[in-house]
Formats: structure tokens, C-alpha cells, sequence
């Protein structure tokens, strides 16, 4: 298993997009500077009035299937 840690903030109406259909995935900068993919929908539970802020740690399998997304701290 491989893990990526990441910090995102982003505000309410930036975050808007990702309701949106155009949209089907973000793209997030870990701190090991790889570029990481994520479909829209696993950072949409994170959603708050404010945005999405806080650092996240996200787990992929071999197959860089999504494992677990979990939020660490704001």
C-alpha cells in the first residue's frame, strides 16, 4: 500500500465545480511532489461552508485504487 499526504484549501466557491458534471477529478500535489489524481466524489464528504482546508492523507492499493481518504487536521 502506498500513501500520499497533501494539504488542500480551497474556498466554498471554488469548490462549487465539483458538483458540477464538467468535473470529474482533482488533482492534488503531495508533499513528496508526485501528483496525485482523485475522483471528485471522495473529497466531497469533506465539504464545509468554509471549503475543503486541512491536510489529508490518502492510502492506494497496488493498482492505485483508492484504499482509504482520510482528513488529518486543518
Amino acid at each position: 500500500m502506498k500513501t500520499y499526504t497533501f494539504d488542500i484549501k480551497m474556498s466554498y466557491a471554488e469548490c462549487v465545480d465539483l458538483y458540477a458534471q464538467q468535473i470529474r477529478f482533482v488533482i492534488v500535489q503531495a508533499h513528496t511532489g508526485e501528483k496525485v489524481q482523485l475522483p471528485k466524489q471522495n473529497l466531497q464528504k469533506f465539504l464545509v461552508p468554509t471549503g475543503i482546508h486541512g491536510r489529508f492523507e490518502l492510502h492506494v492499493n497496488s493498482l492505485n485504487k483508492i484504499v482509504y481518504l482520510q482528513k488529518l487536521h486543518n
